[in-house]
């Protein structure tokens, strides 16, 4: 699979940059207690940090700095309905709906930084997680095994062969936020959302050590574009809050697809679809955020993410054609839900 991440690096890299340039010198560290509007928006120093996100002035003494540390477990939905592998009566041995898998987990991280300027209720934030190894495996036994790959079948089919579907998710956010007198935030930003996935069908029988035979392919989406969204607040009390949110991204699609097969002498041959398309995301949030202190609480709470106009394993498996040489993007649906957990640090 071809290495995304140098292209994501170096986008973060340059967010960073521009955030401490612009962002960091207009940050407000404080209030003087002379402020006419200090006084309203003091609170107590047992008050978990999370009630004060609801205020939409930007004269308060705090917070001014957001540091989320966690986990995301991701799943994908069943896929559709799709015969990939027959016996030798016609008979079907594997479902693509048999090919949902486990979750994957990763790393979710976000920075935050609070009451950039004086007289407007404005925060910046960013967010990045990732979700690997979505992974379902299947081991099929036959008197002939019969994959239907791209179009295509095994001009010997064996005895033995495994299945291997695997897709990982990569998510970047940068947004500014907007604060209302009605525990709503709305905000809008960058969003690179990235779905790389894997298929592959090997033959037991023919492999070996030194080489893998029998069927491979991978798909990849390199997004990014803007976003809106909104976050509002359901329930909050001094011990922290409920809250859900909701963002919209159009995004440009870099899509890729190809496949291969490789018999016993290592003999390949290969299929390519790659396409500039639009794609959209939705992304919701909804949970809660308990208080520990003044300063640290602890998120858990749902993640969902639905994509359209996807480059997707299987949907090219079904439509693509191994001996065609090029084939267009077969465009397709995702969608992965689940949940994180964060230790959320509010200064």
């Amino acid at each position: 699979m071809r290495n995304c991440r140098s292209t994501l690096d170096w986008f973060c890299d340059c967010v960073v940059r521009i955030t401490f340039v612009f962002a960091i010198p207009h940050i407000s560290f404080g209030q003087s207690p002379s402020d006419p509007w200090a006084a309203s928006y003091q609170y107590d120093v047992g008050m978990c940090n999370q009630a004060a996100l609801d205020s939409n002035t930007p004269q308060r003494f705090q917070p001014v700095f957001g540091l989320d540390v966690g986990a995301i477990w991701l799943g994908r939905t069943t896929p559709d309905s799709q015969t990939l592998v027959v016996d030798q009566n016609g008979n079907a041995l594997s479902n693509a709906n048999q090919l949902k898998g486990s979750m994957g987990d990763g790393l979710d991280a976000s920075l935050s930084f609070f009451n950039l300027f004086r007289d407007k209720p404005i925060d910046f934030q960013m967010r990045f997680f990732q979700a690997s190894d979505m992974t379902a495996t299947q081991t099929l036994t036959a008197t002939q095994v019969i994959p239907v790959f791209y179009g295509g079948i095994p001009a010997t089919p064996t005895n033995s062969n495994d299945l291997f579907y695997q897709s990982q998710i990569r998510s970047f956010e940068a947004n500014a936020v907007f604060r209302t007198p009605f525990r709503l935030r709305f905000l809008t930003g960058f969003r690179y959302f990235e779905v790389d996935e894997i298929y592959d069908v090997s033959d037991n029988v023919n492999s070996s050590a030194g080489v893998t035979a029998g069927f491979s392919s991978r798909a990849e989406n390199m997004m990014a574009g803007g976003q809106v969204g909104a976050e509002g607040t359901l329930i909050s009390n001094d011990n922290g809050r409920v809250f859900g949110s909701f963002k919209w991204a159009y995004l440009g699609n870099n899509a890729f697809g190809a496949a291969s097969a490789a018999d016993s002498s290592g003999g390949l041959l290969e299929e390519i679809a790659e396409d500039s398309i639009s794609s959209q995301l939705l992304d919701f949030q909804l949970g809660g955020a308990l208080g520990l202190s003044k300063r640290f609480s602890i998120y858990a709470g749902y993640q969902g993410l639905v994509a359209s106009d996807l480059s997707l394993a299987l949907n090219q498996n079904q439509n693509a054609s191994i001996f065609a040489g090029t084939n267009p993007i077969f465009k397709s649906d995702g969608q992965w839900h689940g949940f994180k957990v964060n230790l959320v640090s509010i200064w």
